[in-house]
C-alpha cells in the first residue's frame, strides 16, 4: 500500500485541459520545484501496479507570482481516457518508500 500523498476532487477543467496541482501539493510533496520549471513523473495505476503501463505526467509551473503548477495534458489526458474519469471523482496520489514512481487511485463519485 502506498503513503497517500495528496487527494483531489476532479473539476471539468481537470478533465477537458490540464489537471491543477493544488499549491498545497506541490509545497509538500515537492519543495524544490520553483518558477517556470518542468519535471516528469512516474505514475502507476494502484489497481494495476503494471509498472509496463506506467504513465508520465509532466509537472509544471509558470514564471510571475504564483507557480499555477498543473499535470500537462499529453499523460494526463491519456489517463483520463484510459479510466472513464468524471467531474467529482477523486483522485489520491501515493508514493512506496523506496520507489522511484508514484501511484494513483481513482474513487469513483457516481457507480
Amino acid at each position: 500500500m502506498s503513503l497517500i500523498l495528496s487527494s483531489k476532487a476532479l473539476t471539468g477543467n481537470d478533465l477537458k485541459e490540464r489537471f491543477t496541482v493544488p499549491t498545497m501539493w506541490l509545497d509538500e510533496n515537492w519543495p524544490e520545484i520553483g518558477y517556470n520549471c518542468k519535471i516528469e513523473l512516474k505514475v502507476v495505476h494502484q489497481v494495476t501496479m503494471d509498472i509496463d503501463k506506467c504513465y508520465k505526467f509532466v509537472l509544471s509551473t509558470r514564471d510571475g507570482t504564483y507557480k499555477k503548477p498543473v499535470f500537462e495534458c499529453k499523460g494526463w489526458q491519456q489517463f483520463v481516457k484510459d479510466n472513464d474519469l468524471h467531474v467529482d471523482d477523486v483522485v489520491y496520489f501515493g508514493k512506496k518508500e523506496g520507489q522511484n514512481h508514484y501511484t494513483i487511485m481513482v474513487e469513483r463519485k457516481y457507480v
